[in-house]
């Protein structure tokens, strides 16, 4: 995702500093105080809200509220965002990924599609579209109505993207990231992206004990919350997903 969005203050720094290994993905007393962060900064945004709303109030509480795993307020708050402002509720990624985890995937492949119209570079939007499709039309329909993509971008996501496709697995798609001759910063952001992303893949292919592996690896990767505003949100993507993934009922073997 492409668009640089206002980055929150306050509590992003001092997520940068929390660990993230352990047994679990986050320990417990890491995610209580991450907990602890995001409800005062809620209570600060909702009471800057009541005075005086703007669209940037209601961009960052969207971000604040998807973090919370609060999905249908953060889509509200991110419409409320881009009310009026026809380009940026074209590229309004943010709003589509909340779509998705509220379950409006009909809606979250609209929205990427409109995002596709303004960036017809980026496979991470397609992606987000496929696996939108995937809930709606099924793999193999999705798989067939994959967006087209003829420029470059950036890595992994050809090779990520060529994954989704069928094109690639998830062995291909680590072996040219370990190939790409980057340096260290810059592999462990397509290591985080590429375990993110491969976690995804096994879940759309109704894997998710094979899933959950490549998500605990993208928690526990720090070079997210140590870059752009960007990572860190998909960051908490991985993290909110993997705790979906935990809170599932399993599956029965009748």
């Amino acid at each position: 995702m492409r668009l640089l969005c206002p980055r929150l203050l306050g509590f992003v720094l001092l997520l940068s500093n929390l660990g993230v290994g352990g047994e679990d993905a986050m320990p417990a007393a890491e995610r209580a105080q991450m907990q602890q962060v995001l409800d005062e900064r809620l209570s600060l945004l909702n009471g800057k809200i009541a005075a005086t709303p703007s669209p940037e109030l209601f961009s960052q509480r969207g971000d604040i509220l998807f973090f919370l795993g609060r999905f249908p307020e953060a889509v509200e708050d991110y419409t409320a965002f881009a009310k009026d402002k026809p380009e940026l509720a074209a590229t309004n990624w943010r709003r589509g990924l909340a779509l998705y985890y509220a379950g409006r995937e009909a809606e979250a492949a609209s929205q990427f599609e409109s995002c596709h119209t303004r960036d017809d570079t980026d496979r991470e939007n397609g992606i987000w579209r496929y696996l939108s499709q995937c809930r709606t039309l099924g793999r193999d329909s999705a798989r067939k109505d994959m967006l087209v993509y003829t420029k470059g971008d950036r890595k992994p996501f050809t090779n990520l993207y060529d994954m989704f496709a069928g094109k690639q697995s998830a062995d291909d798609v680590l072996k040219a990231i370990m190939a790409d001759g980057a340096s260290p910063d810059e592999r462990e952001g397509q290591l985080f992206y590429g375990n993110l992303y491969f976690g995804l893949n096994e879940l759309a292919e109704g894997r998710p004990e094979t899933a959950r592996p490549f998500l605990v690896k993208a928690v526990r990767n720090e070079w997210p919350l140590q870059a752009a505003y960007g990572p860190r949100y998909m960051w908490h993507v991985a993290r909110l997903q993997l705790e979906l993934l935990d809170k599932a009922p399993p599956k029965s073997n009748q």
